[in-house]
């Protein structure tokens, strides 16, 4: 499928983001606030357009050292762009982005169902005595 990826997001598209982030185990809850205050704090944020409609059919943010380290969150393909190499083409591009070039390693988290889908792009299970940790401050309203 074709596709454009941009750096950017225009904020009229915060909803269209909010929308596919409505359903994933990870973002339930969020809000356009929360969405905004996150987003002033990503380092990059990648956004996947069709091209034909403009549309965003995608998204995914990074948060870096730009040196040591990088995470990828909220990876995300609207449900009528999956399953067409989409997803790929999103991580694909991340990991050959210039920013990231000279970083040590990139992180992320995933559940059991998308994790051949990122072996197959090069990430590797760490040690399986790791365990994937959350706490929640006092404040916090996703507990």
């Amino acid at each position: 499928m074709l596709i454009t990826i941009e750096k950017s997001l225009k904020k009229v598209e915060l909803n269209v983001i909010l929308s596919l982030l409505a359903d994933q185990w990870w973002s339930k809850g969020r809000t356009y606030d929360d969405l905004e205050k996150i987003l002033d704090h990503t380092d990059l944020i990648y956004v996947i357009r069709c091209p034909d409609t403009n549309t965003v059919v995608g998204f995914a943010r990074v948060l870096t050292d730009y040196y040591y380290v990088a995470t990828i969150y909220d990876v995300v393909i609207a449900s009528e762009h999956q399953h067409k190499g989409v997803g790929k083409q999103l991580i694909q591009y991340i990991l050959s982005c210039s920013e990231l070039s000279k970083i040590h390693h990139i992180d992320l988290s995933c559940k059991n169902n998308v994790l051949d889908f990122y072996k197959d792009l090069g990430f590797e299970t760490l040690d399986k005595s790791l365990n994937f940790l959350r706490f929640y401050s006092e404040s916090s309203s996703y507990k």
